[in-house]
């Protein structure tokens, strides 16, 4: 009878030990999916600001299909971001400035292939709109030929020198 107490102990001892790795088994398989759906969710967040608050320029320089292949590959939520700030930094354009979120800067620019289309400046009084324009009027003047003549609106001529300095000849007549 003893032998028979023995064998039983022992076959429900493996058995326990068996449901006790099955469940650790599951626990870890659980939480390896916990972690990859909040890694795919921290994904399509960064995929969301992007979208929000860089769009124009997001969707430029990197496709729906590099996204899906960097996601599905296992990149982290900020090597993808860091993947599209990237792309973004190397974008040829005119640099307006950083957009600051948490400890992150991104540079905010109009592409060139922007450029030449109409772009509208709002904002209150007193807020540097004429700032703006003239930030990207310096920009632009490098890059163009400017002939001997600068005029500038409500200004005489004999000013443009003063507005614009660094032009050669500016206010010849």
């Amino acid at each position: 009878f003893l032998g028979i107490c023995l064998i039983i102990g022992i076959i429900w001892l493996v058995y326990r030990y068996q449901e006790k790795q099955g469940e650790l088994a599951r626990k870890v398989a659980r939480e390896k999916e916990e972690a990859e759906c909040q890694r795919i969710e921290d994904c399509q967040g960064v995929v969301r600001y992007f979208a929000n608050y860089h769009g124009y320029i997001a969707r430029s320089v990197v496709s729906l299909d590099e996204l899906e292949a960097a996601i599905d590959g296992g990149s982290s939520a900020d090597q993808l971001a860091d993947l599209i700030a990237d792309r973004i930094e190397q974008v040829e354009g005119v640099h307006l400035g950083y957009q600051a979120v948490g400890g992150s800067r991104f540079p905010v620019i109009l592409p060139l292939d922007y450029r030449d289309k109409h772009i509208y400046v709002i904002g209150k009084s007193g807020y540097g709109k004429t700032n703006f324009l003239r930030y990207l009027i310096q920009q632009d003047l490098p890059q163009t030929c400017i002939h001997q003549h600068l005029l500038m609106p409500g200004e005489p001529l004999a000013q443009a020198d003063k507005a614009c300095p660094y032009l050669p000849g500016a206010g010849a007549i």
